[in-house]
C-alpha cells in the first residue's frame, strides 16, 4: 500500500475536517483557503460542510465523477498511479496523487463510495512550484511538500 501521513490542518489538529484536508492537498491551496471556500458554499446551499450531500454536490459542480469498478481505495491507488483524485468512502473523504493516499490515517482499506478525478491547473502548480519536464511528464517539487520526500 502506497500511504503518506501528511496533516494539511493549519493548526495541526486532528478533527473532523477530512473534506477540507482532502480539498486542499489536491487543489493545492491551504487548509484556510480549502476551509472558507468550503463554507461559503455550504452557506450559500444552507447544507453542513460535512454532510455527505454537500460534498457530493461540490464535487460533482466542479470535477469529473468517475466510473469504477468496486473495490477498495489502496487497490484504486495502485492501480492508478499517475493523477489526482478525491475518493469518498463511508463518512470519509481522502486524496489519491499518483497512486499515493495522502491522509491523517491509513485509509487504504476503506470500500470506495465515490471518485472525482481532479484535472492539474498548471498555472497554479507552475506559479507555486518548481516545474520540471521529464521523459515527456511534468512533475514538480517543492522543499516542504510530501512530493520531496517520495
Amino acid at each position: 500500500m502506497r500511504y503518506y501521513f501528511y496533516n494539511a490542518n493549519s493548526h495541526n489538529n486532528f478533527i473532523d475536517d477530512c473534506f477540507p484536508r482532502a480539498y486542499s492537498i489536491v487543489m493545492n491551496i491551504t487548509w484556510k483557503e480549502a476551509y472558507k471556500e468550503l463554507c461559503k458554499s455550504a452557506m450559500e446551499q444552507g447544507q453542513m460542510m460535512d454532510s455527505a450531500v454537500f460534498v457530493r454536490s461540490f464535487l460533482d459542480k466542479k470535477f469529473k465523477r468517475i466510473p469504477y469498478i468496486e473495490t477498495y481505495i489502496g487497490e484504486f491507488a495502485e492501480n492508478h498511479p499517475v493523477g489526482k483524485y478525491l475518493i469518498t468512502t463511508n463518512n470519509h473523504i481522502t486524496a489519491c496523487i499518483d497512486g499515493y493516499i495522502i491522509d491523517t490515517w491509513d485509509c487504504t482499506s476503506k470500500r470506495i463510495e465515490y471518485i472525482w478525478k481532479i484535472w492539474y491547473n498548471l498555472y497554479r502548480e507552475c506559479r507555486n512550484h518548481s516545474l520540471i519536464l521529464y521523459y515527456g511528464r511534468y512533475f514538480y517539487y517543492e522543499q516542504e511538500s510530501w512530493y520531496a520526500r517520495k
